[in-house]
């Protein structure tokens, strides 16, 4: 059975989300991510088929907090449905495969979003994403060692996986952030390192460590 998942009107974006649950329980999705997943999609229906909208917007259009969106998205990630495209998000084809044949039913209604079949060279090129994910992974590794005056040169599968939930400044905070905080203690120094810094299970707070802290990215530590 198909129900109906409401939202507030905002600005032109669709009122509701018609939830095919077929779709939820193969990618085993909760009702908020389903949500998150179709906003996302009906949001990036423009040219570059890009989603420019924040964390934060997304949790107010669903009802939640700006810290559960940004847990919805990494879930998104992790399940093949959505990816980062520097900031933004774009749903991938495992989402669009499915929305497009749920529309293929139906006749698009007045001043309803009608989905747009994207093609080769589209932002969802799984390998279009990746060389951006390198390549900011590669200026994330440069500002790491620059900070710590280490030598790494392979750019960490966390970096790359890190930089599909998040821009490549938030992460820079990371390592201001932690260098302060253990840049000149001899135990924890070592963990200034992408393995740690930048594992999944980390990222949310230490990201929220370093933006209460209020560091500037570039901010690093005083040796002694």
């Amino acid at each position: 059975m198909v129900r109906g998942f409401l939202f507030m009107k905002m600005n032109g974006t669709p009122r509701y989300t018609v939830i095919m649950h077929d779709v939820r329980e193969k990618y085993k999705m909760t009702l908020t991510e389903y949500a998150i997943a179709d906003s996302i999609y009906h949001l990036q229906n423009n040219e570059k088929h890009i989603c420019t909208a924040s964390r934060e917007y997304l949790g107010k259009f669903v009802g939640i907090s700006e810290r559960h969106a940004k847990r919805v998205v990494i879930d998104l990630v992790s399940k093949g449905l959505i990816v980062k495209v520097g900031p933004n998000l774009t749903t991938t084809t495992r989402w669009n495969d499915c929305y497009l044949k749920k529309d293929d039913n139906k006749s698009p209604e007045k001043g309803q979003n009608v989905p747009v079949e994207r093609d080769k060279m589209s932002p969802n090129n799984n390998t279009i994403k990746t060389n951006i994910y390198i390549k900011d992974g590669k200026k994330l590794l440069d500002y790491l060692n620059a900070k710590t005056q280490r030598k790494f040169k392979v750019v960490h599968t966390n970096t790359i996986n890190a930089l599909k939930i998040y821009n490549i400044d938030e992460l820079k905070k990371i390592i201001d952030c932690k260098m302060k905080e253990w840049g000149n203690d001899v135990k924890m120094r070592k963990f200034l390192r992408q393995e740690t810094l930048f594992r999944a299970s980390h990222l949310d707070t230490y990201l929220t460590e370093a933006q209460e802290d209020g560091d500037k990215p570039g901010a690093g530590f005083s040796q002694g």
